[in-house]
């Protein structure tokens, strides 16, 4: 189905109606139908508001995994830490599920249909999708441990390396949103100070050169 102006206008209308009541999953959902349409060819506003949409519907479960841990550090419930422990395992469970549900369908409704397109137009979109890829695998490292960890982390960095190929301006949003998250997750996730700092150091020159 293609949305003529006004079919998209009604949706971005209803979208924008589920966000002012919080209603992000069913935000996320109407989100759906359009950027299946739309692919990369979404404005920039659409990129937002599904940007918004798909933090709104997984930080739900990123509060519920940081209220129980900040709860089992209170040595009152310490004897409660085995029933703590179980529910803590279920929130990142489903946090975890609900992250690779975002990642799927960014993957299947975005990056898959332009895989055959060797020099696709809108190195824009396919940057902001593939940035958002890897902030919710970084999201994932922050409770994840083991091999899940590793993998998510590593999974991270090729999307980020892989948004960060993309031809676009220095200093357009895009572009600093990608490094700037880079430069978080290696100083949260990996712990390498030294390269994020040289990552917003780079970020920061670049920046200011292009607006000479």
């Amino acid at each position: 189905m293609s949305y003529g102006v006004d079919e998209t206008e009604k949706k971005i209308f209803m979208i924008r109606v589920a966000e002012q009541a919080e209603c992000y999953d069913e935000m996320f959902e109407m989100m759906l139908p359009l950027i299946k349409d739309k692919t990369v060819h979404l404005t920039s506003e659409e990129r937002t508001l599904f940007s918004v949409a798909c933090k709104n519907y997984i930080n739900r479960d990123r509060y519920t995994y940081r209220t129980i841990k900040a709860i089992m550090l209170l040595l009152a419930y310490r004897a409660q830490r085995p029933l703590l422990e179980e529910y803590l395992l279920k929130s990142v469970v489903r946090f975890e599920s609900i992250c690779l549900k975002v990642i799927d369908h960014i993957e299947k409704l975005v990056i898959e249909p332009e895989k055959e397109n060797k020099e696709p137009k809108e190195q824009e979109s396919l940057a902001f999708f593939w940035k958002m890829k890897a902030d919710l695998y970084r999201y994932i490292c922050e409770t994840a441990k083991g091999k899940t960890l590793e993998k998510a982390k590593e999974d991270a960095k090729k999307c980020y390396v892989k948004a960060n190929s993309f031809v676009i301006p220095s200093f357009c949003s895009t572009k600093m949103s990608i490094g700037l998250n880079l430069a978080v997750f290696e100083f949260e996730v990996c712990k390498n100070i030294t390269h994020a700092l040289k990552i917003s150091e780079k970020l920061l020159g670049d920046s200011l050169e292009k607006m000479d």
